[in-house]
């Protein structure tokens, strides 16, 4: 996400980012991007409160989420909000 950030900052865009307080949001500040706090440890209605507030804040053209949670929010916000929202999913195994 952070290469994908830098990236997108390098050719204009405005790019928000929402996660958990910590290391990672310095990465992401010191890259030029706005930065949300908001809960990921689990899914709850304050987690869910946080990521919509955010999401009204940064007034995204697109919602681009990675994991479960994030994808669950992103999703709900999205329809509601009517944006669009691109889910990326991460470590899918399958067996044969």
């Amino acid at each position: 996400m952070l290469s994908l950030t830098k990236g997108l900052l390098a050719n204009a865009a405005k790019i928000a980012v929402a996660g958990p307080a910590g290391p990672t949001a310095e990465q992401f500040r010191q890259a030029g991007a706005d930065w949300f706090t908001v809960r990921t440890d689990r899914l709850s209605v304050r987690a869910f409160t946080e990521t919509v507030a955010a999401v009204k804040l940064a007034a995204p053209d697109v919602i681009h989420c990675h994991g479960k949670s994030a994808s669950l929010y992103g999703r709900i916000v999205g329809s509601r909000l009517k944006i669009p929202v691109i889910v990326t999913v991460h470590g899918l195994h399958y067996d044969n």
